[in-house]
């Protein structure tokens, strides 16, 4: 076993397929009345990855930031447990959606999010690998569009050329947005999709609809050493993305989806996950959680592994199914 390592040192060593002195571990959860402003995601970001000394952190901006730049409207929201309400939005039709533009980096809503990075990382120092989040532009759309999931599925037959002049947009903003994430002292993307299997699409619309679109995001920061792939869904089509620039990918457990050990056959690319998402996290039981730390420790030779959940966790997830996972990791049993 390697010598005691910083965070940094060991985050990227077991991205690396090096070998650590334990394996990195992380969660993440949406605390909904504190991402209404730089300052509160920032000091609710570095409370939590304090109260737990979590390796590596995937800061939790509010999801309706991607959509509000466009003129998504929303109620904000006071309770921690309870996301913003959609009010509006911005685009009534495929056709609006195909006149959009990209939006600058000096909009309001981005420059928030930028501020919300440098709070991020001068109240967690250099040491503390981050990563944020980017929503691939398929769903960005759909969030655009009344209708959602099946605006898009209808636009794909009836009215593909807007579709894709929306997600050139989309994605030209998001592209340009990650880029200066990476500048402001980010480690790395956690790029998250949906579209990644037959529920949500087929292998044809995805290689028309989505992959060019993922790639123009991804390609320009490839050489980000933190990049993590997040594929959200049930049957995803995994190995279809071995090719996707990222260091690591991260995806839920069961339900058609590959598991670690299957998924070590799939991909050359570090793993994150191994615990449950919600809404399964918040109903386990402290001994249950270690005990999936554990199976993913015993599924991998302790290289090229992270743990963490399969997505984010339950806002107001118990304490002590955090401090289980951690202290499984470390080799304890959790705490009675």
């Amino acid at each position: 076993m390697s010598a005691q390592m910083t965070k940094r040192e060991r985050v990227l060593a077991a991205v690396g397929g090096r070998e650590v002195d334990r394996v990195p571990v992380s969660f993440w959860v949406h605390n909904f009345a504190r991402e209404n402003s730089a300052e509160d995601l920032a000091d609710e970001t570095a409370r939590f990855v304090q109260a737990y000394d979590w390796d590596f952190v995937k800061v939790q901006s509010r999801a309706s930031y991607f959509t509000e730049g466009w003129g998504n409207q929303y109620t904000r929201s006071t309770s921690p447990t309870v996301g913003p309400i959609l009010t509006g939005h911005a685009c009534a039709t495929v056709a609006e959606l195909g006149r959009l533009k990209p939006l600058s980096l000096d909009h309001p809503v981005l420059l928030e999010q930028q501020q919300a990075l440098r709070l991020v990382r001068a109240q967690l120092g250099p040491d503390v690998p981050i990563i944020w989040t980017i929503f691939c532009p398929l769903t960005i759309a759909a969030a655009l569009l009344p209708g959602g999931a099946e605006a898009i599925h209808a636009a794909m037959d009836a009215e593909p050329a807007a579709l894709l002049s929306g997600l050139e947009a989309i994605a030209s903003t998001y592209a340009a947005l990650s880029r200066r994430y990476l500048d402001l002292g980010a480690d790395g993307i956690f790029y998250a999709s949906k579209w990644v299997g037959p529920r949500m699409l087929t292998r044809d619309e995805h290689a028309r609809f989505a992959r060019p679109f993922d790639l123009k995001i991804l390609e320009p920061i490839k050489g980000a050493p933190f990049n993590v792939l997040h594929l959200c869904g049930e049957e995803i089509f995994f190995a279809d993305f071995r090719d996707y620039p990222a260091a690591a990918v991260n995806w839920a457990l069961g339900n058609g989806n590959p598991s670690l050990a299957q998924a070590r056959g799939l991909t050359d690319r570090a793993l994150l996950g191994g615990v449950s998402a919600k809404p399964e996290f918040a109903e386990l039981t402290p001994e249950q959680v270690a005990g999936q730390v554990r199976s993913a420790l015993a599924a991998d030779d302790g290289r090229h592994l992270l743990i963490g959940p399969g997505c984010s966790v339950n806002p107001g997830s118990p304490p002590a199914n955090y401090r289980a996972a951690v202290d499984a990791v470390r080799g304890a049993s959790p705490a009675a």
